[in-house]
């Protein structure tokens, strides 16, 4: 299991937070985004286990993430966002060694 810290603040590559409107966008904006986005997947099953997740990653706690949640949240998020995000984010879910 792997703790999260899901109210990290997203940066630009200058460290300056990057903005939702008014609101820091948070690395749980970018999970739950990425979660509750359509794509194609078709099965009721999968869609489930991803909303399940996304509830997890909604409840301003730092959830214990098993390794199959971290690479289901990479592989989402790397197709929802550009790159900037997706390097931001995976630095954060899953630090480079």
């Amino acid at each position: 299991m792997m703790k999260i810290k899901l109210a990290t603040v997203m940066t630009d590559l200058f460290g300056k937070p990057i903005k939702n409107g008014e609101v820091d966008f948070l690395l749980s904006d970018v999970c739950m985004n990425a979660l509750l986005s359509p794509d194609d997947e078709k099965e009721a099953d999968e869609k489930v286990k991803r909303y399940r997740l996304a509830v997890k990653c909604s409840n301003g706690a730092d959830p214990d993430l098993s390794v199959e949640e971290v690479a289901l949240l990479k592989k989402l998020i790397g197709r929802v966002y550009p790159p900037l995000i997706v390097g931001k984010a995976y630095d954060l879910i899953d630090p480079p060694a």
